[in-house]
């Protein structure tokens, strides 16, 4: 694809993009404004609809529309949430959220919130989200499946050993911690800021959004390869080509970037 086209299809998914998000995140920041909600509940016992999920539990599944999302530490294993709407169920293994209707307007304010022993790892799981903020602040997994219509990410702490899937529309990236093994990440519209070890290989797609990535490791732990578009790259303070690959490291990191700045350290 020439760097033309490629313009061309990256303008395309932008303005889709910010026509689907504008859409929602408006409607939800002024409805929540206008209306002062304000949700100071932290934890999960805090909430009527909750669930107490058993040891044997190894597979979380989210399938929710406009909620928030909070994934934080705690003695026990616990799901809740204020939306009625919401299904908390335990079947085996898994234990599954899910929404039996869509939110209206007036309830985008709803919160879904789990706590998790810290010690805990997940063999699965999996986050469909139509908007809506999700905050992690700790999260032990083997596999991590995101699918994420507008709103931002943000983990504080992350362990994925085994491979992890991030497909968003528009919205924010940030791992604050931790290390993902063979990470594949599309994003529309958005930035990615990542602190993290980046094992096996790393694939990022990004149309339109700055990429800041601070890897755990030594520069030659890595290998990046960079299509940048029309976006400026650097690595360690070295301006990279396009198409180029730099380093022989086991750990390969493939960047696709569109429109915005890519900047990779090493601490």
């Amino acid at each position: 694809m020439t760097l033309k086209q490629k313009f061309i299809k990256y303008l395309a998914i932008l303005l889709a993009a910010f026509l689907i998000a504008s859409m929602a995140l408006a409607a939800f920041g002024v409805l929540s404004s206008l209306l002062g909600i304000e949700d100071k509940r932290e934890g999960a016992s805090d909430y009527d609809n909750s669930v107490t999920a058993s040891p044997e539990v190894s597979i979380l599944k989210l399938n929710i529309s406009a909620s928030q999302v909070k994934i934080i530490k705690g003695d026990a294993f616990v799901a809740a949430t204020d939306n009625s709407e919401i299904e908390i169920t335990e079947k085996g293994s898994v234990l599954e959220i899910s929404e039996r209707k869509k939110l209206g307007v007036f309830e985008s304010d709803r919160l879904v919130i789990i706590t998790v022993p810290e010690n805990k790892v997940f063999e699965r799981v999996s986050i469909s989200a139509g908007a809506g903020e999700i905050n992690v602040e700790v999260l032990k997994a083997e596999a991590l499946n995101m699918e994420l219509g507008a709103g931002d990410i943000v983990f504080d702490s992350i362990d994925i050993s085994g491979s992890a899937s991030v497909n968003a529309a528009a919205g924010e990236l940030i791992v604050r911690s931790g290390k993902i093994n063979d990470l594949e990440m599309n994003l529309a519209v958005g930035d990615v800021n990542l602190k993290a070890a980046l094992t096996g290989k790393t694939e990022i797609d990004c149309a339109a959004g700055d990429i800041d990535i601070e890897l755990a490791g030594e520069e030659a732990d890595y290998t990046v390869e960079v299509d940048k578009g029309i976006s400026s790259c650097k690595f360690n303070g070295k301006e990279l080509k396009d198409d180029t690959r730099y380093g022989d490291g086991k750990n390969i990191i493939e960047i696709d970037g569109g429109v915005g700045d890519i900047k990779i350290t090493t601490k």
